[in-house]
């Protein structure tokens, strides 16, 4: 005899065995699901693990590495970016790529000039940890003749020498043994061309014409002035000298300008941007070549 038991609602008997084979396929479906949910998870973590290994290596070098083991289109560019650390491919050799420069930072020191200014000439003096700061307009609006030594080791600031003739918005440029001083002015443009050295400031010479608002450079034992204003127009003459005595004209500057930026690179001159006569900034970049004489 089948042993038989009815449902909780009473809508029928359903055999004892029946129930008991519904129960364990019941069970097993329910494992299934319990080892499904807990494969997905693991997938999930995995993934999230993957996920944050790749974000971590995205830093300097992480990318160039990833290329460089992936191979492809890819690989080749990122390898070619040369990032620090990163191993290259070189002839079918691995070879690891120079280490990233340190990373520069920037704040405010604690030192201060001798008193407040600005549109002054700062070179190189030649010496380690040393920079000469010289002339500019002062908070009162005059013009300055001092000549003072920084020591970017310490912040000590001293003052070595009275330049002749007080100056702002003047050119200069760094020379083996001495520092020059090109034009600039008082209230109106200057010509004087003046020589900070051991044996203190003196007066060289002249600018063929007065000049301020210019910009200076050297290339070797070369010195160049560039861009500037004579008081009523612009000067395009770019002018060379080795003693700031004597000048020889190089090139002149297809845009004319004063108050640009500029600097030597490969024996070159580049000249961005300035102003023009009425005030408006340009956008050009020039480019001076002294050994042809041409810009």
């Amino acid at each position: 005899m089948v042993e038989v038991a009815g449902d909780a609602r009473g809508r029928g008997r359903v055999p004892v065995a029946d129930l008991a084979a519904a129960r364990a396929r019941h069970r097993r479906r329910a494992q299934y699901r319990r080892r499904r949910i807990g494969v997905g998870l693991g997938f999930g973590l995995v993934a999230l693990a993957v996920a944050f290994a790749l974000s971590g290596s995205s830093g300097p070098g992480g990318d160039a590495r990833a290329g460089a083991a992936g191979g492809g289109a890819h690989g080749n560019r990122a390898a070619g970016r040369g990032t620090a650390g990163a191993a290259t491919v070189a002839g079918g050799l691995a070879t690891e790529s120079s280490a990233a420069p340190p990373a520069a930072e920037a704040g405010l020191l604690p030192w201060q000039l001798q008193y407040p200014v600005s549109r002054e000439v700062v070179l190189p003096t030649g010496h380690p940890n040393s920079l000469l700061v010289a002339g500019g307009l002062t908070l009162s609006g005059a013009s300055s003749n001092g000549v003072f030594r920084l020591d970017t080791s310490t912040g000590t600031l001293g003052l070595v020498a009275n330049l002749p003739a007080s100056t702002h918005d003047a050119a200069g440029a760094a020379l083996p043994g001495s520092a020059i001083v090109l034009g600039g002015g008082t209230t109106a443009p200057a010509s004087e061309s003046q020589g900070v050295g051991a044996g203190g400031a003196s007066l060289l010479g002249s600018l063929p014409a007065a000049r301020a608002d210019a910009a200076g450079t050297a290339v070797g034992r070369t010195a160049y002035v560039v861009g500037g204003y004579d008081g009523q127009s612009l000067d395009a003459e770019v002018l060379a000298t080795t003693n700031g005595r004597t000048f020889r004209r190089v090139a002149a500057l297809p845009v004319p300008v004063r108050y640009p930026a500029v600097a030597a690179v490969g024996g070159e001159i580049y000249v961005l941007g300035g102003e023009t006569l009425g005030g408006q900034p340009v956008r050009t970049i020039q480019v001076v070549d002294p050994a042809r004489r041409r810009a």
